[in-house]
């Protein structure tokens, strides 16, 4: 998965550390609200993160080998002979 990068965005995949991250964010008053996110809450949604990432990256790849393999079947080849 490439990483985007611009002046004030990083768009990259998710990161088993990132979890300390968003431990921090969600620790802060301005960003959760009236959400209740104990640790154990934020620890439960980084590892679906993470595990969503994995799924869809792998169902993203296998779609593109699909594709290619048939785009490659049905390419006219020619013989020489």
């Amino acid at each position: 998965m490439t990483t985007m990068e611009t002046d004030r965005l990083i768009l990259r995949p998710w990161h088993n550390d990132d979890q300390v991250e968003l431990e921090r964010l969600w620790s802060d008053v301005a960003v959760k609200g009236e959400r209740n996110l104990p640790p154990e809450r934020i620890a439960a949604i980084s590892e679906s993160s993470l595990r969503q990432w994995r799924v869809r990256l792998t169902s993203r790849c296998r779609r593109l080998r699909a594709v290619l393999l048939a785009t490659f079947n049905s390419y006219p080849y020619r013989t020489t002979g």
